[in-house]
């Protein structure tokens, strides 16, 4: 699996430093972003619920988020709220394998900097996580 995901991105540069919190309770799910992350040199730390991700944003910072959207206990949407009621400005990158279950109208106000689909695509996962970290530094 390695050497397939480093043929499939070309990186011009990587996720060093980059401490992301990944919500995600699909075990096979979080081994693949874990592995496509840390391959990049992300530090990743993984919650199941979004009530733990709630709990981890208030305890810790994080440069992103990856916010499964279907989750036990809170689901994402519920926890990108309570998230945006203390921090409004770490980028959360919504997370989930069926475009019918996201409807952008719920996420209105929640400043959501995008929506990633399920099988996770390595390459696009990079570069949109380069994009969005390279528009705050450029601030």
């Amino acid at each position: 699996m390695d050497n397939i995901i480093r043929r499939q991105i070309q990186v011009k540069a990587n996720l060093n430093g980059v401490k992301i919190l990944l919500a995600e309770d699909e075990r096979l799910d979080i081994l693949i972003a874990q592995k496509i992350l840390t391959n990049l040199g992300a530090e990743v730390e993984v919650v199941k619920t979004g009530w733990m991700a709630v709990e981890k944003v208030k305890t810790e910072e994080f440069d992103i988020i990856l916010m499964d959207y279907i989750m036990p206990i809170m689901n994402g949407l519920e926890a990108t709220k309570s998230i945006r009621e203390f921090n409004n400005t770490i980028p959360i990158l919504f997370v989930t394998s069926d475009l019918s279950q996201v409807i952008r109208s719920d996420f209105a106000g929640l400043n959501i900097s995008e929506i990633i689909y399920k099988p996770f695509d390595p390459e696009f996962l990079y570069q949109t996580i380069w994009k969005i970290l390279s528009k705050l530094t450029n601030k």
